[in-house]
């Protein structure tokens, strides 16, 4: 396998890791926040509700008001009040799946038939919130995660090919293979 430098993997990776990504299909990291680090409605979206700070006291989550943006697409006070409660009670400061679950509920009762899509978002480290889109604006997001951009820029030209993957409890990795190897695999 070809050397590859972290300086290399930095300098062509798309989304570096610590950076707010917005894709259909970023499973892990900082996503669809305004900031990094501390969280945020993204300037593309209709609607944002976070965890806030992090304490394990569920009353003080998910205050944010209804954004007007969000109520132009339909989703009136009591509606929002709704949300505010259902991703409190799914809230937890370690398993985030109940949390995710209730935001793909969300998304079938609620936003769907509105016209907008509902998904997971993350900032800091760990720190869960909800990101709205219209449903055009989270189409426009490309569907791969980077991994398919840095296999175009990096790793094909030296033969390779990098696949994402996932250890323990969903923590990320990368593996890389050459694309002998990589080509014996069954489909």
């Amino acid at each position: 396998l070809p050397h590859f430098s972290f300086s290399t993997f930095k300098k062509f990776q798309k989304n570096p890791m610590f950076t707010s990504k917005q894709t259909q299909s970023c499973g892990f990291g900082n996503r669809h926040c305004k900031h990094s680090g501390s969280g945020g409605r993204p300037d593309n979206a209709v609607g944002f509700t976070c965890e806030g700070t992090f304490a394990l006291r569920k009353k003080n989550r998910f205050l944010e008001e209804l954004d007007p943006d969000l109520a132009e697409q339909g989703v009136t006070a009591e509606e929002w009040q709704e949300v505010r409660e259902t991703l409190t009670e799914a809230w937890g400061a370690i398993f985030k799946k109940q949390f995710r679950d209730a935001i793909q509920e969300l998304n079938e009762k609620m936003f769907a038939p509105k016209n907008c899509v509902a998904v997971y978002a993350e900032y800091g480290k760990g720190m869960a919130a909800m990101t709205i889109y219209t449903k055009e604006v989270f189409d426009s997001f490309p569907e791969n995660n980077y991994t398919i951009s840095l296999n175009e820029k990096m790793f094909a030209p030296k033969n390779c090919v990098a696949i994402y993957a996932e250890y323990g409890k969903g923590q990320a990795a990368m593996t890389i293979y050459t694309k002998e190897v990589f080509d014996s695999f069954p489909e």
